[in-house]
């Protein structure tokens, strides 16, 4: 298995297991013992015991190196437009040093695509700038320990949490947090790539640590034909119910949501049951 994967399986086996640090061969499906071995001679795990039927390990604080060769198939494809920053973008995932990217603009610009279209390599970790309120930025990233952190929303969070990404994108990122009475530190090689509405409420120096790019809205045709590109490709949509939701939402409700189509999508089988759900949508909005 690739360094990689089987970090990010022993990474995720963690954290739903989260009253336990160490683990043996046969806890995690698809690792075995030579996979372990490896990691540990890489200088990801350390040996803890070893028991009659099991050799026990633990995830050390080493950051997960990049290693993105090839970039999944058609990416990006489902975005109309774009192709310079489509590039830049390809360049940014490539590159062995951390590049951070974030767009803004309004909600009909197209910028949350260029996030859920990232979240499609293995190794991102996906996230909006409101999870990070909730749970706490720095409880996130020590949990997860991603190579490539993609935040939606990000004038959502709260100044600390604007810090502790300002410190994650440092020269040399070490992240700590104080845990059953002791301090975590953890060192980080992460990207970071974001959107936001505005950049009012970000501090200059943070936005200094990003590619900073603004993107124009898409016109009324423009949005319908990315929902239908969505909906056919991503959901499997019939062409027809697929512009009959992108007709309804965008000009008969004026509302540019991608993930409200993907919903209302996910809803409908025919083109009745999407007339009579916007109805719905109309009545009680």
């Amino acid at each position: 298995m690739h360094t990689q994967e089987a970090l990010i399986h022993i990474q995720d086996y963690l954290k739903k297991e989260s009253n336990i640090t160490k683990f043996h061969e046969c806890q995690i499906d698809g690792i075995d013992l030579a996979d372990l071995r490896k990691l540990e001679k890489l200088g990801y795990l350390e040996q803890v015991y070893e028991s009659k039927n099991h050799v026990y390990f633990k995830l050390t604080h080493k950051p997960i190196e990049s290693n993105i060769d090839v970039l999944p198939a058609n990416l990006f494809g489902l975005i109309v437009g774009y192709d310079d920053i489509k590039h830049v973008f390809g360049k940014a995932l490539l590159s062995k040093a951390p590049v951070h990217i974030l767009l803004v603009g309004k909600p009909a610009s197209g910028k949350s695509l260029f996030m859920s279209e990232i979240e499609r390599i293995g190794i991102a970790r996906y996230s909006f700038g409101s999870t990070t309120r909730n749970a706490g930025l720095t409880r996130y990233l020590v949990e997860n320990r991603p190579e490539i952190l993609i935040i939606d929303e990000l004038d959502d969070a709260r100044a600390h949490e604007l810090d502790v990404l300002h410190g994650l994108m440092s020269e040399n990122p070490i992240i700590s947090e104080l845990k059953t009475g002791r301090t975590e530190t953890v060192e980080f090689n992460c990207k970071v790539f974001a959107s936001c509405n505005s950049i009012d409420r970000l501090p200059e120096k943070l936005l200094s640590r990003f590619i900073v790019l603004h993107l124009p809205e898409y016109t009324e045709q423009q949005f319908i034909d990315i929902i239908v590109s969505v909906l056919t490709n991503q959901e499997h949509k019939p062409q027809d119910v697929a512009e009959q939701i992108a007709h309804q939402l965008v000009r008969e409700l004026k509302r540019y949501e991608i993930r409200l189509a993907i919903k209302i999508a996910r809803l409908c089988s025919t083109i009745a049951d999407v007339n009579t759900f916007i109805a719905t949508l109309q009545r009680y909005s």
